[in-house]
């Protein structure tokens, strides 16, 4: 998240905090792994250090996998197997992103990212 300080009509200063919705995250879905790339999409400059999740359904008991973006934006599972996962994108304690992925089909998508509500 960004900060601008804007002076204000009586000659102090208002912080202005500026949204994440300049941000996105393009992920590739593929059935042995997925990867992704979080960015300021106004730039094209990767966001490192957010922390990425993959979470499996309880009943495949399989660990919880994290990572983090590195400098370039980037993070990647491989030595996935087949089914649905959660893939969640927070910084620290803020959830960027959720969605419910499915490795079975090779897709990609590119949305913003937001705050999302846990």
């Amino acid at each position: 998240m960004r900060v601008r300080f804007v002076p204000s009509l009586a000659g102090g200063i208002l912080m202005v905090l500026i949204s994440l919705a300049a941000n996105a995250v393009m992920v590739k879905i593929e059935q042995d792994r997925i990867t992704g790339r979080v960015f300021d999409s106004s730039s094209n400059r990767g966001i490192a250090g957010l922390s990425v999740r993959l979470l499996a359904p309880r009943s495949a008991k399989l660990p919880v996998r994290v990572t983090i973006t590195n400098v370039n934006g980037e993070f990647a599972f491989e030595g996935m197997t087949i089914g649905k996962y959660l893939l969640e994108i927070s910084r620290g304690t803020t959830l960027l992103y959720r969605k419910e992925i499915n490795n079975s089909v090779a897709t990609s998508f590119t949305v913003p990212l937001e705050p999302v509500a846990r």
